[in-house]
C-alpha cells in the first residue's frame, strides 16, 4: 500500500487525478471479479445420480432417504426424481434441519399430549 501524503491546496489536483486512477483499477478489478465469478442457475434441477454425487451419498441412500422424506427439494416426473440443486445446498448449510418424518412424528406427539389433558 501506498504511503499517505498530506495535501495541500495546492496538490489537490494531482491528489483527485491519483484518487481517479485507483478508482479506475479497483473498478476494472471488481469487474473482472464479476466476470470471473458464475451466477449459480436459478432452479437448476439434478438427477439422482448428480444429487448423490453433491451429497457424497450412494444412490440407494438417496432413494431410502426420498422415500423417508429426509430430503428437502426432490420432485417427481414420471416415474424419475429431480432435485433443487440450491435447495439441497441451503440444506447442506443449514446443517441438521428437522425432516418432515420427524415434524410429523412431534406433531403426532404433541397432539398426543394434548388430548390426554383434556381427558
Amino acid at each position: 500500500m501506498e504511503e499517505q501524503q498530506k495535501t495541500s491546496f495546492d496538490s489537490m489536483p494531482d491528489a483527485v487525478d491519483r484518487m481517479i486512477k485507483q478508482l479506475s483499477e479497483i473498478k476494472a478489478i471488481l469487474i473482472d471479479w464479476e466476470i470471473m465469478t458464475p451466477e449459480p442457475e436459478e432452479n437448476e434441477l439434478l438427477t439422482i445420480d448428480e444429487a448423490a454425487k453433491l451429497l457424497h451419498l450412494r444412490t440407494p441412500t438417496i432413494y431410502s432417504k426420498v422415500s423417508r422424506g429426509e430430503l428437502p427439494g426432490v420432485s417427481k416426473r414420471n416415474g424419475r426424481l429431480y432435485f433443487d440443486k440450491q435447495v439441497l445446498i441451503d440444506w447442506i448449510k443449514s446443517g441438521s434441519k428437522k425432516t418432515s418424518s420427524e415434524v410429523e412424528a412431534e406433531a403426532a406427539a404433541f397432539l398426543n399430549s394434548q388430548r390426554k389433558g383434556v381427558r
